[in-house]
């Protein structure tokens, strides 16, 4: 299973204990975790939330601007690729 999330929802989430809990099940379960049309700041925080989550979880982050620096370097594993926003 993949998941998918809206940026907007994730700083909603990660300020209650309740929903941040469910999130952690929904990560448990999931093979892929994309997150999409979020602040550089909620990318990162994803990040650290799954690394914080599961210790023994690997993540690799993606990114192909500027504002995706900070979730790369979060991430065990960081990609940039060129595209529109940056190379």
């Amino acid at each position: 299973m993949s998941l998918l999330i809206n940026g907007g929802c994730l700083s909603i989430i990660f300020a209650d204990d309740t929903l941040s809990n469910e999130l952690s099940q929904l990560f448990s379960i999931s093979k892929a975790v994309v997150v999409f049309r979020s602040s550089p700041d909620e990318k990162a925080q994803c990040v650290k939330f799954i690394q914080n989550m599961d210790p023994k979880a690997f993540t690799l982050a993606i990114g192909d601007g500027a504002n995706d620096v900070n979730m790369i370097q979060s991430a065990h594993v960081g990609i940039g690729i060129m595209g529109k926003e940056g190379n």
